[in-house]
Formats: C-alpha cells, structure tokens, sequence
C-alpha cells in the first residue's frame, strides 16, 4: 500500500533549491511542449492549409517515423541475436525469452487516429533531440510526458461520457491547456533517487533531509511541487501490504454539506451523527475577507489588475491548505472509526457535479461552499478509509434532499430541462423535513438516508424500525480533537 508523506522547503539560493527550480521549470516546459505536440497534430492533420505551427509539428512527426522504426528494428535485432549467442540458456529458454521480446514500431498518425502516444513522444524528443527534453534528467522528463498523455486520456473519456449523457455535465469537457505558471510538478523516481540514513539523495548530488520524519517503506518516488513561497515534496513509499478488506455488509451514508459539514447515517439501525461545519465556514470566511483586503492593497482598488502574491498572502494560503487537511484527516478517521464500530464495510457519500450551479443561498453562503475544498476532503477520506479496509463510493445525490425517505419516494436523476416536483414530503423550516403523513425528519437525515437509497434501493429491507432517526448526535470542531 503506498504512503504519501509531506515536506516544506523555503525557496533560497542554495543548491538544492536551484536544483529544484531548474527541474520544476523544465518539467512545466518538457509538458507545454509534448501538449503543444499533440494539439497541433490534432489539429493540423485535419486541415487542406496547416497553420506554421501545425505544419511545422506534422513535419517533425511523418519525417521521423521510419528513423525511429528503423532505430527500433536495430535494437530489436541486437537483443534476439544477444539471446541467441548465451550459452547459458537451452533452446527451450532461448525460445521463451524471443517469445517475450516484442518489436515495437510506430504508425503515421491520421485523421481518424492522430493522437501522440506517450511512447512515441519519448521516442521522438529523444530521436530530434529537443532542447526542453535533453534540458532536464530523463526519468523527469519521461514522467512530464506520461503526466501530459495520461491528461489526454482522461479527456477522452469525459468527453465520451459527455457524449452519451451531456446532461450530467456542466458544459463540454475542455482539452487539456498548457501551463500558465512558471514551474510545475517534479517527479523523481527511485531510479534517480533514495532514502538513506534520514536524507533523501537526488540526482546531481542533492541532498534534502527528512531525518525528523523517515517514512516507512520501500521509496518509489519524490514529487517536487512548487508550493507558494517554496517547495511541498510529496515522499511516496510502498509497504508492501495490501489492505485488508472488510467483509462487513452495513453502509455508512455521507452527506456533505455546509452548516452541517457531513450527516452521518447506516442501513443498520445507528443513530445519525452530524458534524457541524461552522468551523470551516468561518475559516474560508477570514481567509477570503483577508485575501480581498491584501489583494486589494496590491492592486490599488483595480479588479482587473495583476499583481504578484506578498509573503503575507502566500501565508495566509498555506495557513487554509494546512488547517483544511489537518481537520480533513481528522474527519475522516473518525468516520472510518464509525463504520469499524457500526459494521460498515462500506462508505457511501453524496456527489453533486451541479453544487456550485444548483446552490442558492446568497452570495456569501455561496461562497463558501465552493471554496471548501470537498475534492480534497473526498481524496483524503478514501485514502484514509482504505487503510481500515474500507472503500469510498461515490454516489451521484440529486434530488436526494427534496424525495421522502419515509415514504420511499422515487429518487430521480437530475437532467437538464426536465423538473421533478411530484415529491410525497417537503422541508421545512429549521432544516426539517415533513414526509406525507406529517412526520417531522431533519433535512440532512433525510437526504443522507435517500443517497444510499438512490445506491441500492434494497439496502434498507432489515432495518425495521426509524425511530431512534431523530436520536442525533452533534460533533463539533472541538471535539474532533478529543
């Protein structure tokens, strides 16, 4: 199982910072340029007149092909006849190993098929000898490649996706876009590196020490990200253990919220807990309301004006990052505590794609919700829930809020155009929610019990009675920490 462990390092001008800013300029580099490789061929291969660029892409790709081929055909060659000389081998293991050796060769891209693997961009930035490839170590440089393909791919995907239910989406997934800042994200691998003795050994002699914080487990890879005012080293590392999942049957059912930051449900029987958002209400409150204020400072009063962030702003940045994980991790081992308790072997939590759109609570209110980091909360919630054996699943949750779970009312999927009012309850005032017989639940209960509902409609065939449902239990910030 892998581990990610964290560390700062200031910006200054010893050598390991420079050697930090010299890779993370080159990664952000080595990436625009495989995107811009790939954008122009996508482009410029499906047009009668090329713009320069297109052309001069679509050259540099069709002229290089059979020299890389050829370059390939030799080494594949070398390696057979090498096999066929060891004297080491019988012919049954000779055989085998032929067997195994595949010749790779690459096709000229079409207008059906004109995507640039990631492959065959590191054959050819090798072969051309580019500049921004050449300019940083090999292994980063494979890595800002497969970072920028990997990307690609994940358009595809969305886009078909987008394609078979475009109502689920905002707008048409947009193609990946080049870096705007001046560095981005390093990744060395284990072949570059290691950890020993509490320090990390990089390329070119670099040292950084972690002698206060040694992970455990085999190194795999240092991700070197630009972080404000310096530098967040992502140490990752393998314990080599799978985890061990659980067998429980129960689920544990999540609703995000704002007031209520998560209501906490089960299709066993336990009672609701909720843990009070307020906190982080207030948090991104102060830092919004400050950042405003510096910015403002910065800018004379002018929107539209540009300005470099201050040591103060790059502060309070890293002061909201720092609070929303620490209290994030705290969140989610409680929750993972829960399930372990009430037998849960699985969490289901409500996803909306349309919160921003759909949320009409004022300016303010509004917000705050979307600067909540909830992403990361949901990243740090499935990495913590996987080490106590269990999974995350996410579960689209509209008109989960507004159905009865009483009255085991339809819950519908949200669709552009199409409105779903033919609900047996409604809620109320002071977050309740009053079903068709007049029976009082709160709002987030509800809609909480209704997000596992919408997962499995079966999922509540054992529970026999409701009534401990207003037995709610409150956790607040404070209590996180006990």
């Amino acid at each position: 199982m892998y581990h990610n462990t964290k560390y700062f390092q200031k910006r200054n001008n010893n050598k390991l910072s420079k050697f930090f800013d010299y890779e993370t300029e080159g990664a952000k580099n080595l990436k625009n340029t495989a995107n811009f490789y790939i954008r122009n061929t996508m482009t410029g291969i499906k047009k009668d007149k090329p713009t320069q660029n297109e052309q001069e892409v679509l050259d540099t790709v069709f002229s290089n092909i059979e020299p890389i081929n050829k370059k390939l055909r030799e080494n594949y060659d070398k390696k057979i006849a090498k096999i066929k000389k060891d004297k080491n081998l019988s012919e049954e293991e000779k055989q085998r190993k032929i067997k195994r050796t595949h010749l790779k060769q690459f096709k000229a891209p079409t207008k059906e098929k004109w995507f640039l693997s990631y492959e065959f961009l590191d054959a050819l930035f090798r072969h051309i000898n580019l500049p921004e490839y050449r300019a940083i170590e090999s292994h980063i440089a494979q890595k800002a490649i497969r970072e920028v393909t990997d990307s690609w791919i994940s358009y595809f995907e969305s886009l078909k996706e987008y394609n078979k239910n475009p109502e689920r989406y905002t707008g048409k997934p947009k193609i990946p876009g080049y870096i705007k800042k001046d560095r981005s994200t390093a990744i060395v691998t284990n072949q570059l590196a290691y950890i020993s003795n509490g320090v990390l050994h990089l390329p070119n002699k670099n040292k950084f020490n972690i002698s206060g914080h040694v992970p455990k487990g085999k190194f795999i890879e240092a991700r070197i990200k630009p972080y404000y005012n310096g530098y967040q080293i992502n140490i990752i590392t393998d314990d080599e253990k799978s985890p061990v999942m659980s067998k429980d049957k129960g689920y544990l059912l999540l609703d995000p919220g704002l007031e209520n930051f998560l209501t906490i449900t089960d299709n066993l029987g336990g009672n609701p807990i909720i843990i009070k958002g307020g906190v982080f209400k207030s948090v991104n409150q102060y830092f919004n309301k400050t950042k405003a204020d510096l910015v403002s400072i910065l800018t004379k009063g002018q929107e539209n004006s540009s300005y470099t962030p201050t040591k103060r702003l790059n502060n309070l940045s890293m002061y909201r990052d720092r609070f929303f994980d620490d209290a994030f991790y705290k969140v989610s081992h409680r929750i993972a505590r829960i399930a372990v308790q009430r037998t849960c072997g699985k969490i289901i939590i409500g996803k909306n794609d349309f919160q921003k759109q759909k949320i009409n609570l004022g300016h303010l209110t509004n917000q705050n919700f979307v600067c909540i980091p909830m992403s990361r909360f949901l990243q740090i919630l499935k990495t913590v829930a996987l080490k106590y054996g269990i999974e995350v699943i996410e579960q689209e949750e509209s008109y989960t809020s507004k159905a009865s779970f009483l009255d085991r009312d339809k819950i519908p999927t949200y669709k552009k155009g199409h409105h779903h009012n033919n609900f047996s309850g409604k809620r109320i005032h002071r977050g309740l929610y009053r079903s068709k017989d007049g029976t009082l639940l709160n709002a987030d209960v509800n809609g909480s019990l209704n997000i596992g509902r919408k997962h499995n409609g079966h999922m509540f065939r054992k529970m026999k009675s409701y009534e401990n449902l207003n037995n709610i239990e409150v956790i607040t910030y404070k209590e996180l920490y006990k």
